[in-house]
């Protein structure tokens, strides 16, 4: 997959500056429920830390225009939790191994530089899989 590649040669894995784009469709669902959202913030904590994590992984809701076999999940970081970027690759690279049913060949894992994060508040990583 010669995109792949392209992808793997462009990113930073620390501080992105490659931007990306989202599907027409995909990009009016994600503003209208931010929209719908008072504050952003507690959704968020609530939505993604209610279990008492202070890391976790989700498939993106809303996710970069890429090919089928490339699927974009987020890894989010509970607030004034200071994991290094090899911390978070270790969590990842974990949740692959008990993950075998989703037949991830290849990740791709970064942090947006500020200037491509539409979601401040709280710190996050993006992963690309590269699917089977």
């Amino acid at each position: 997959m010669h995109y792949w590649s392209k992808l793997k040669s462009v990113i930073n894995p620390v501080d992105n500056m490659y931007s990306f784009t989202r599907d027409k469709s995909v990009l009016e669902k994600y503003f209208t429920h931010k929209e719908s959202i008072v504050n952003l913030y507690d959704y968020l904590m609530k939505l993604l830390f209610k279990n008492g994590e202070k890391i976790v992984i989700k498939e993106n809701d809303y996710p970069y225009k890429l090919p089928n076999k490339i699927k974009h999940f987020l890894i989010w970081i509970y607030p004034n939790k200071n994991y290094t970027h090899s911390e978070v690759e270790n969590f990842l690279k974990n949740f692959i191994e008990e993950n075998k049913d989703l037949n991830i060949k290849d990740y791709i894992l970064f942090r947006n530089n500020i200037v491509n994060k539409s979601i401040e508040t709280i710190e996050h990583y993006h992963v690309l899989f590269k699917i089977n």
